[in-house]
């Protein structure tokens, strides 16, 4: 009987969402700070969905509806945001200040747990990666 649930937890355990996929390319970023924009997070979602959902079953997920002249919006992006948050992955969105900050620290736990679960994805993972430094660079505040 114990050895029934050990199996159900390590195949449970192997499962990988697109919520794992999306927290794991943030973790590879060299950057600490993302833009808190919502509507950034939406559009850099949307491109990788369009870029990669062939590629990664998993990001089929993730559905969008279209209101112009809003960009695509998700429910699932919104979830990444709120799940990455409560899990303390990252520092909870402030509506005060401009940026999701996700320090050294956290991002290597991520990558120690992900790295050997994502190994078929790497690729692709990486270029997700690319695509959120693009989409999610914080703008630079400099005071005058």
């Amino acid at each position: 009987m114990i050895q029934d649930k050990v199996k159900r937890y390590e195949k449970f355990k192997s499962f990988i969402t697109y919520l794992d996929i999306l927290t794991y390319a943030l973790a590879l970023s060299d950057q600490e700070e993302f833009d808190a924009e919502p509507n950034k997070w939406h559009e850099a979602v949307y491109q990788i969905c369009q870029s990669y959902r062939e590629q990664i079953p998993e990001l089929k997920r993730i559905y969008f509806s279209f209101r112009e002249p809003l960009p695509p919006q998700s429910e699932q992006v919104d979830r990444l945001i709120k799940v990455i948050s409560m899990s303390g992955e990252i520092a909870s969105p402030n509506p005060r200040w401009p940026t999701i900050d996700m320090d050294k620290a956290k991002k290597e736990k991520i990558r120690e747990r992900e790295e050997k679960r994502q190994e078929q994805y790497k690729p692709q993972v990486d270029k997700i990666r690319q695509i959120f430094e693009e989409k999610l660079k914080p703008i630079s505040i400099t005071s005058q």
